[in-house]
């Protein structure tokens, strides 16, 4: 995957953040800082911004296809058809004050 300068994900300055003492130590010893930069965004992509990584760590039920979309809200709302919503009795009333 290669950089693209027009991203608006926020992985460029993540990494430039993160990688801040490399990237300076690339520069110093005279290396490609933006090759060392476009492999540190790359890699950042790649473990970091996937849906997959998230579902692995349970911060999302699952990971659908886009062609699957129609069907699971489908299924979703399907499942709520019937739900009736019920508020818990109330604990006091109101006073007049």
């Amino acid at each position: 995957m290669a950089h693209r300068p027009d991203r608006r994900d926020g992985s460029p300055g993540a990494v430039n953040i993160l990688h801040r003492r490399d990237l300076a130590q690339t520069e110093k010893s005279g290396g490609d800082v933006e090759a060392r930069r476009t492999e540190l965004i790359d890699d950042y992509e790649a473990e970091l911004l996937n849906p997959y990584q998230a579902a692995e760590l349970g911060y999302i039920d699952a990971v659908i296809e886009p062609a699957e979309t129609r069907w699971q809200v489908a299924k979703a709302l399907r499942a709520t058809f019937h739900k009736r919503e019920t508020l818990p009795a109330k604990k006091h009333g109101n006073i007049p004050l």
